[in-house]
């Protein structure tokens, strides 16, 4: 499966990747800002709410590459802002991010209702207490990674006597905490942190996407740490909407619904293309198992000939 994850990046239909060649220019400011007519079709209560709100308001996560982050020159970039710029279009209303420091921060505003939407979380039992969410827009699998030369069969399981460093307020952390509280759990505040303290020995491994790991092991020079498990678990990702506001859920679920397959192509091309495709897996075992299939298989397909 975590294979297959790296792979589905660039198997696509050829056309999807020739148009990816013509990738549209994403304005990634922290105001997305749109004066054309809304493309989606909306409801005359929803169109009176754009028009009485005059802009809508997100947080995000300010350190979470490729998905989203504050680059060197200060602006809002990644998968995310690429997408919200689109929903911004369709919807024919500006965004404006509200500035943080970290995803602990922007998950207090959203709690508190001071941002209209949270532009890319997992939703988990937690977060619905404050927010509602869109259908997922994105989805990643999650996988653990580690330095040691094993595989591990049964995930997290085959783990309880070891420490696992874990992103506070990140989804997994809480699906930790309820699933497997026999785990040691070393905090960080950064999917980088994280990495370091594996690639350290200060943890013996950390729950994370190939995605956001093949970058933070690419530019962190952190070549020792590899995928060592899956998890059977994978990112989801939707916009999460301050609670008990319906006529925005719609709105939002309406511009999530208007994205083509071209453009969700020419964002995954951007963002990902230069991103999987560096990360080592341990093959050890999981090329006994193939070879063990393909014997099968084999004799599957000589005895069917033998009776046919």
């Amino acid at each position: 499966m975590w294979q297959k994850t790296q792979m589905r990046i660039f198997n696509r239909k050829h056309i999807a990747v020739i148009a990816a060649c013509f990738l549209i220019l994403l304005t990634s400011t922290s105001v997305f800002s749109s004066g054309q007519s809304p493309i989606v079709e909306l409801t005359q209560e929803e169109q009176a709410y754009l028009n009485d709100k005059k802009q809508l308001t997100f947080v995000c996560d300010p350190a979470w590459p490729p998905y989203e982050h504050i680059d060197e020159n200060h602006k809002y970039v990644g998968i995310a802002a690429d997408y919200l710029q689109l929903f911004s279009e369709a919807l024919g209303v500006p965004f404006k991010r509200i500035p943080t420091r970290s995803w602990l921060e922007s998950v207090a505003i959203a709690k508190s209702g001071r941002s209209d939407f949270v532009s890319l979380l997992n939703r988990t039992p937690e977060r619905e207490r404050f927010l509602d969410f869109t259908e997922p827009y994105f989805g990643s699998q999650m996988v653990i990674i580690g330095k040691e030369d094993v595989w591990l069969d049964k995930g997290l399981t085959d783990i309880p006597n070891k420490t696992i460093a874990v992103v506070d307020g990140y989804w997994y952390t809480e699906l930790m905490r309820n699933k497997f509280p026999q785990i040691t759990r070393l905090r960080t505040q950064s999917v980088q942190e994280a990495l370091q303290a594996v690639d350290k020995g200060k943890a013996y491994a950390f729950i994370t996407t190939v995605i956001e790991a093949s970058y933070y092991v690419r530019n962190n020079r952190l070549s020792e740490l590899h995928i060592i498990g899956d998890t059977q678990h994978s990112n989801k990702l939707s916009v999460g909407v301050r609670k008990d506001e319906m006529v925005l859920l719609s709105i939002m679920q309406k511009a999530v619904d208007s994205i083509t397959e071209v453009q969700k192509e020419q964002i995954r091309v951007k963002w990902l293309s230069n991103n999987v495709e560096e990360l080592p897996v341990n093959y050890t075992i999981p090329a006994i198992l193939i070879g063990f299939l393909l014997l099968v298989l084999v004799a599957g397909i000589y005895v069917y000939r033998k009776i046919y």
